[in-house]
């Protein structure tokens, strides 16, 4: 389950903001974990706030695992498939890991606990997107955003500055 409340409704949809995104909640039934993020209060899970790490050991890009989110179109569409596909590609080759997100709500809150190193969204479908920005954004994490040339969206987040560097490049690169 998810929720958004934003600042301000719109005609979209009863819970796409047209201003800031200020709560998300995501609940995961089968492991009964459940992530809250507030705008200007940061990342709960299960009632504890989330903390960024800070062990002193930054992950290099070629050991870190990170997550690739598309929007529902994108495989339905040849030029952006293709695109995807390059994307997945140069992660693969900079990356330990790469995970293909089946359920970007899960896969937000484990990049705000940093239980992944980082992720990059292309062409995301907007309510999954708006959690995740607000998740990034309340957990301190790395983050960047821009258009694709024929008016998509990409976006990127890491928890740290080598693993950030390496994925903008791959966006650079592929998008």
């Amino acid at each position: 389950m998810t929720v958004l409340e934003s600042d301000t409704e719109t005609d979209a949809t009863p819970l796409e903001p047209a201003g800031k995104t200020v709560l998300g909640v995501v609940y995961v039934p089968l492991l009964d974990d459940r992530y809250v993020a507030r705008h200007d209060a940061g990342v709960r899970y299960d009632g504890r706030r989330v903390e960024p790490t800070d062990d002193g050991a930054a992950p290099a890009p070629e050991t870190a695992t990170v997550a690739s989110v598309i929007g529902h179109d994108v495989k339905r569409n040849s030029e952006q498939a293709a695109v995807s596909e390059s994307i997945n590609r140069a992660l693969e080759a900079r990356c330990k890991r790469r995970l293909e997100s089946w359920s970007p709500t899960v896969h937000w809150g484990l990049l705000a606990r940093r239980r992944l190193d980082g992720v990059v969204c292309y062409r995301p479908d907007r309510a999954e997107q708006l959690l995740g920005e607000l998740f990034a954004r309340e957990s301190g994490l790395a983050t960047e955003s821009g258009e694709t040339a024929d008016g998509g969206t990409w976006f990127v987040a890491a928890g740290t500055e080598p693993v950030f560097d390496a994925l903008c490049e791959v966006v650079d690169e592929t998008v």
